[in-house]
């Protein structure tokens, strides 16, 4: 029914013309004279006097057959012209699980069909009773609360020991050897096991990240240096000795390469270096010094250079030349 399911999510429900249903809260409650506590409860009540539509109620009709508004809220003034002929009729109305609207005289009473503490069972609420010592606290309590502005009024003096009653706990103390003065300390119930458990696994934690964690044995200064500090600090206490002179390098006569010519006789041209060193090493046995001259996207194997074109195009051009260089050629190095 529409009316049960928007009181689940509304505290009031206007039925167009003929009244308003509402959602009473009460919170939970000391009750003295059973010593127990009551849980929060939830009744509905009636309102004859809300009968103005707010469009809550046709906005669910509309919503629940998938029409317009407007439609929607004539199939709710449908429903409400059979509800008032019946109460016109019967008297009384049965609203869905609620309770019963029924007509006395010219007013319209509702009488639910559960009661708050019923409903309250249904959700899992029920009155819980309280122990003797709790009873004589909220007692004192509810006490407390009708004299409160009085003893707002009235300081609270903090309780005194005397010492009378200092000298009975001492007494008390060293006959027996194990009575606690909880006047003077706080006393914190510990099981035996549990704290000999504790320290165990407490002293097995800490080993454990003892054996895990990494340790150095140097100290480290935290120091800025452009030399590392431990070198500094380890030869700062140390006794230096004197520097001895560096004995002369004896060094290798330098061999100077041989000049290279102008003119140079080109007996292969490649595009990398490790080709041209390949093709010299094949080459060991022409007789010739067979030299790399390299440029920017060539390497050239240069078997003669000189100064002078002539000389070198005749020796190029000499028939045993020929017979080991057929395709040589001179190149103007500058």
């Amino acid at each position: 029914m529409h009316i049960e399911y928007l009181l689940l999510r509304h505290d009031c429900v206007v039925v167009p013309g003929v009244g308003a249903f509402i959602n009473v809260r009460h919170a939970a409650r000391y009750d003295a004279a059973t010593r127990s506590w009551l849980p929060p409860t939830r009744e509905v009540r009636f309102n004859g006097l809300l009968v103005h539509d707010d469009g809550l109620l046709a906005n669910s009709y509309a919503r629940k057959h998938g029409m317009p508004f407007a439609e929607g809220r004539e199939l709710l003034r449908r429903d409400i012209m059979q509800l008032t002929e019946a109460l016109a009729v019967d008297g009384e109305v049965t609203v869905g699980q609620l309770g019963i609207l029924a007509r006395r005289e010219s007013t319209l009473r509702f009488t639910p069909l559960s009661p708050a503490a019923r409903l309250a069972a249904r959700l899992g609420f029920t009155s819980a009773p309280i122990f003797r010592e709790t009873a004589a606290v909220a007692d004192s309590a509810e006490a407390a609360t009708e004299i409160q502005p009085v003893a707002a009024a009235t300081p609270v003096a903090a309780p005194t020991v005397t010492a009378e009653e200092a000298r009975a706990d001492r007494s008390a103390e060293a006959g027996s050897g194990r009575r606690f003065n909880t006047r003077r300390n706080y006393y914190i119930a510990v099981n035996k096991v549990f704290a000999r458990i504790s320290a165990a696994v407490m002293l097995v934690v800490a080993v454990t990240l003892s054996t895990m964690l990494p340790v150095s044995d140097c100290k480290r200064e935290d120091r800025a240096s452009v030399v590392p500090v431990e070198r500094v600090i380890r030869t700062a206490g140390a006794v230096t000795a004197p520097n001895p002179e560096p004995e002369p390098e004896i060094t290798a006569p330098a061999v100077a390469e041989p000049r290279q010519g102008r003119w140079h006789a080109v007996v292969a041209t490649f595009t990398t270096q490790a080709d041209a060193e390949k093709f010299i090493s094949q080459c060991e046995a022409s007789g010739y010094d067979l030299r790399i001259v390299n440029t920017r996207t060539r390497s050239r194997v240069s078997a003669i250079s000189s100064d002078n074109r002539d000389s070198l195009q005749g020796i190029i051009s000499s028939p045993d030349f020929q017979a080991r260089f057929s395709q040589a050629w001179i190149w103007d190095a500058e």
